[in-house]
């Protein structure tokens, strides 16, 4: 067994019938006819959860009348993509042996006094596996069919997806493999474990919207180690939400995949010294595609939350509200479902893929020309004092004579603000700490501010798109008291705005 064995495989879920089908298809029929096996298996911690908080699964699993121990950790998991440490054993009962555990990297753990004595099961999974080997364009991989169920107590959860582990060849081969289920069947790329799940299972987790992580910068990285990094938290906090887009009516999961598509945006414009055209280009296209898909949904949920509903709780009965609450509700609803469209797309599966493979495979910097190679291996800290002291001086550029400032200047100094914000939030971890914090907080409320004005402006476009010409007196004098409610409230916040302004024009720099 080698030192440090590491697992890589995709994780794609679909419903039963699809993977049915899939199975069938000429891509996934491999040399031999498929061997199927039933499977349980019981994944242990302490009551303290302490294997779960380090990143460290481990399972007894029932195989072939064979008791079998696993452990994994470590790793990643990015776009459905799982490179993780394993180790696997045989132990003569249910029970787990951490005796046999090799030693590696996982077992430190293992070595507490008395650990194995505080070990007690926490979740289980039960289902039916088909496996086989299939090689095609190069590669070989395990494909395995698993559906089933996760259970914990009285708790059940569903169970059905297919797992690809590369068995031999490169990760890009297995990449490309994936990306011709993707376009065969209706699959959706899974960032999660069966642990993972199983896990928010056993604690009665109920899902919640995911809000990003912080990105974790050291001052010995690279430029271009620095992208993947802030690149693949902001692909993990997209993917968190969009389960949630698609299957729950709270309009958070909506808002904060855009959150993480404008950070990925961003970044893309951020080091865009460091990566080739070629390659970034048509990734960037597949962000506009989805950002102008989720855009008029988000739009649409901000104005009934934060201006229609509020006025009309005060002119209720005034007959106009009605028909613009139906005409606006139908408008929300055609762009909540068009959102969702995107997001359970095909493209939307391919966009992910693309990403992850710049997340995980190096081929694509072999297309680096000079220029670009001695910025993407120049030191990240050198790199962020540059973009940071370039987009610092951008904002204070359009800040000025904010007095009497236009709408669309405003909405230009808000895009500046945002730009400097995701990318001090990317830089900060290389820089103290502190300073860092109070200066987000600053640009934060700067951004809100603006952001509510230029919510506004949006309101006013929304109202012209609502259902199309007025019919009757009273719906034009209803969309006038929105009009004119949210033009005072806009007159509030500049006044607010100039405050604002003076906070962060006083906070120090922390580059």
């Amino acid at each position: 067994m080698p030192p440090n064995p590491v697992e890589i495989e995709f994780k794609l879920c679909a419903p039963p019938e699809v993977l049915r089908r899939l199975s069938r298809r000429r891509l996934l029929r491999g040399d031999a006819r498929p061997v199927a096996r039933k499977l349980s298996s019981v994944y242990f911690d302490t009551p303290q959860r302490e294997l779960w908080r380090r990143g460290v699964a481990l399972r007894v699993r029932r195989v072939a009348g064979k008791w079998v121990q696993t452990v994994k950790g470590g790793g990643t998991a990015r776009g459905g993509l799982h490179e993780r440490v394993e180790f696997e054993c045989e132990v003569p009962g249910p029970a787990p042996d951490v005796s046999v555990i090799p030693r590696g990297p996982l077992t430190a753990i293992f070595a507490a006094p008395e650990f194995a004595a505080r070990l007690e099961p926490v979740f289980a999974t039960a289902f039916m596996r088909r496996h086989r080997l299939v090689t095609a364009g190069g590669v070989t991989v395990e494909v395995c069919v698993d559906r089933g169920q996760l259970l914990a107590g009285e708790r059940k959860e569903a169970l059905s997806e297919i797992e690809l582990e590369l068995k031999s060849g490169t990760v890009a081969e297995l990449i490309a493999f994936v990306r011709q289920l993707v376009i065969a069947a209706p699959l959706r790329l899974e960032d999660r474990s069966k642990a993972e799940r199983g896990y928010a299972l056993a604690g009665g987790e109920s899902r919640m919207p995911a809000r990003a992580r912080p990105v974790e910068l050291t001052s010995e990285l690279t430029v271009i180690a620095a992208f993947r990094m802030t690149l693949a938290v902001a692909l993990a906090h997209l993917q968190a939400n969009q389960r949630g887009t698609l299957e729950e009516a709270d309009p958070e999961y909506l808002h904060q995949m855009r959150v993480a598509l404008r950070r990925m945006r961003s970044m893309f414009r951020v080091f865009a010294a460091a990566l080739p055209a070629a390659v970034s280009e048509p990734v960037v296209a597949e962000m506009r595609w989805l950002a102008t898909a989720l855009g008029p949904a988000r739009d649409w949920d901000v104005f009934v939350a934060e201006t229609f509903e509020p006025v009309h709780r005060e002119f209720g009965k005034h007959p106009g509200f009605g028909e613009l609450a139906r005409r606006c509700s139908r408008a929300r609803h055609s762009a909540r479902e068009r959102a969702r469209r995107a997001v359970g797309s095909r493209r939307y599966q391919l966009f992910v893929l693309a990403v992850t493979e710049l997340l995980a495979d190096d081929a694509w910097l072999n297309q680096l020309d000079d220029a670009q190679r001695a910025v993407a291996y120049s030191p990240a800290a050198q790199f962020a004092t540059e973009v940071l002291a370039q987009r610092y001086a951008g904002v204070r550029q359009r800040g000025r004579k904010l007095d009497a400032a236009s709408y669309p200047k405003l909405h230009r100094l808000r895009i500046a603000v945002k730009k400097l914000r995701y990318a001090a939030d990317a830089f900060s971890g290389l820089f103290e700490s502190a300073a860092a914090v109070k200066l987000l907080a600053r640009l934060a409320r700067l951004q809100d501010i603006l952001g509510y004005i230029n919510d506004t402006a949006t309101a006013g476009q929304l109202l012209e798109t609502c259902g199309g010409t007025p019919r009757t007196q009273a719906l034009l004098e209803a969309r006038g008291v929105l009009r004119g409610w949210g033009h005072g409230r806009v007159e509030m916040q500049r006044s607010a705005l100039q405050a604002a302004w003076k906070a962060f024009r006083a906070v120090e720099k922390f580059w």
